[in-house]
């Protein structure tokens, strides 16, 4: 139910952009340079959002990236199924093929309300919400 290393890059790519004018254009090196990370390795994660529309891309003389969207709009569901490989809550901590109530298992009702409550902060929360707590706890984000 972790993210992989690339769900939280992402998030900080798009704290980053946040940072911008909607529709200001960022190359992958700039975004990459501000958050401290490989420009290759941001540039496939910026791909990947651009495919599920969270960023939009420009090609050409001028190109890179920009948000298409508020970013009170990017729920973190959103990044995170636009990034993760067949993200999946529903996996079972035993390794059965699924996690439901149908299982005797002995912690299926304290996992299963932690799942609830880790769907719910992926659903509640946005990228505009994590932009406000600037940096205290993202030291890449200006003040």
């Amino acid at each position: 139910m972790f993210f992989r290393r690339t769900t939280s890059y992402a998030f900080r790519a798009l704290l980053h952009m946040s940072t911008f004018s909607s529709g200001e254009v960022q190359t992958s090196g700039e975004v990459a340079k501000s958050i401290h990370l490989p420009k290759e390795y941001i540039s496939k994660i910026l791909q990947l959002l651009a495919k599920y529309q969270i960023v939009g891309s420009k090609k050409g003389r001028g190109g890179g990236f920009f948000l298409i969207k508020n970013v009170n709009q990017i729920r973190l569901i959103d990044v995170v199924v636009a990034v993760e490989d067949n993200f999946d809550m529903d996996i079972c901590v035993f390794g059965m093929s699924k996690c439901n109530s149908s299982c005797d298992c002995p912690v299926h009702e304290s996992y299963g309300k932690l799942k609830e409550d880790f769907r719910s902060m992926l659903i509640n929360y946005n990228i505009g919400q994590l932009s406000e707590i600037k940096n205290d706890y993202f030291p890449f984000m200006p003040s």
